[in-house]
């Protein structure tokens, strides 16, 4: 993920915050005390006043989970016009799912998918001069 970084961000953290549907929008979520708990952890990969560069681990799946847990710490999304009042450019979410492992029950194996920085997303963080390393 590429958020914005106003002010900086810890190199490791977890945003433990349970996450609820907004009352006066069904499609947006919220934190809210009677929303579900939801756990995401988060390593700042590259940061600067411009943005951070983010590998983010859900422990939980709540809709728009991302989303709404970096937007409540005031690191809204590049792109995110629903959480945020400005995408700063972007015309998506600055979100991309890099690793994906899970048990494939029909195969009797684990999978282990990984995928590269699309292109739109990579010249995103060379413009806000973020690394794209792990």
């Amino acid at each position: 993920a590429i958020v914005t970084a106003q002010t900086p961000l810890a190199t490791h953290g977890w945003i433990v915050s349970p996450i609820g549907v907004s009352d006066g929008f069904y499609m947006r979520r919220v934190v809210t005390d009677t929303g579900k708990a939801s756990v995401t952890e988060y390593r700042t990969l590259d940061q600067n006043k411009a943005g951070a560069m983010m590998l983010v681990t859900l422990h939980t799946g709540r809709t728009h989970q991302i989303r709404v847990h970096f937007a409540a710490i005031g690191h809204a999304l590049y792109g995110d016009g629903l959480y945020s009042p400005d995408t700063h450019g972007f015309n998506r979410q600055a979100l991309h799912c890099a690793h994906l492992r899970f048990w494939q029950p029909l195969k009797h194996k684990l999978i282990d998918l990984h995928a590269p920085l699309p292109a739109d997303m990579a010249t995103l963080a060379a413009k806000l001069r973020l690394s794209q390393q792990d």
